[in-house]
């Protein structure tokens, strides 16, 4: 019984230091500019192309002023967009 108590509080330990991570976060941002391709996280981050990764199907759907739905991967320094929202 004590090593089931063990192992439950290890697996615990571990699965908070993993969520603490933040392995990635799903955001919303909002396209500036299409050309050089710039999107707005909140009014003080703005991201260039050299942090971000586009589908095709956003690429498809992107105008300015589109709202994107992106992941940002673990680390912060590159973003996935996924697709547009309506």
């Amino acid at each position: 019984m004590p090593n089931e108590n063990l192992v439950q509080l290890i697996k615990k330990i571990a699965l908070d230091a993993f969520t603490a991570s933040k392995p990635c976060n799903v955001i919303l941002g909002r396209v500036q500019k299409l050309s050089p391709i710039n999107i707005s996280v909140s009014q003080k981050i703005i991201l260039d192309e050299d942090f971000l990764d586009i589908t095709s199907t956003a690429k498809k759907n992107m105008k300015e002023g589109s709202r994107v739905l992106m992941i940002r991967q673990a680390g912060g320094q590159r973003y996935v967009v996924i697709d547009t929202l309506n």
